[in-house]
Parts: C-alpha cells; structure tokens; sequence
C-alpha cells in the first residue's frame, strides 16, 4: 500500500510539473512575439525625427565635405545577417 501510494504521488507530481513547463513555454513565446510586434524595426538608442534628409541630399551634402552629421531617411533593400556585420 505505501510503494503505490509513492508511486501515485510521483506520478501526480509528474504530470504537474509538465503542464505548468507546456503553460510557461505557451506564455513566453506569446510575450516574445508581442516584444517582436512592439519593436518595431528600430535598433540603437531612440532619436527624435527632426531635420530629416533624403539620400539624394545627403550626397549633395558630401560632394565637398568627408563627413556630415545627418538624419537620413531611406528603405532598406538588403541587409548582412551575420553578427558583428
């Protein structure tokens, strides 16, 4: 009676332990893509959108100077998935 009583209860015990690891598993990845969805496709510190040029601008802007402190706007069409890139 006490071995099936030990067993019962490791058994329970178990089974608890998985539904609670299927429910965490569940909750995180829900919390990962909504971080994902709120990023947005910003990266860096956060800057405000004033004086904003566009790239045809900006290279007018160096045709005589080496260097140009500027806010560019553009798309970006490719980008390196490497690390460090």
């Amino acid at each position: 009676m006490k071995k099936t009583f030990v067993f019962i209860l490791i058994v329970a015990s178990m089974y608890g332990c998985n539904q609670a690891q299927e429910a965490t598993t569940a909750t995180s990845s829900t919390k990962l893509e909504e971080q994902r969805q709120t990023a947005g496709n910003s990266y860096g510190a956060a800057f405000a959108e004033e004086n904003v040029i566009s790239t045809t601008a900006l290279q007018e802007a160096l045709s005589d100077k080496d260097s140009v402190q500027a806010t560019v706007s553009a798309e970006v069409l490719e980008s390196c998935k490497s690390k460090g890139c």
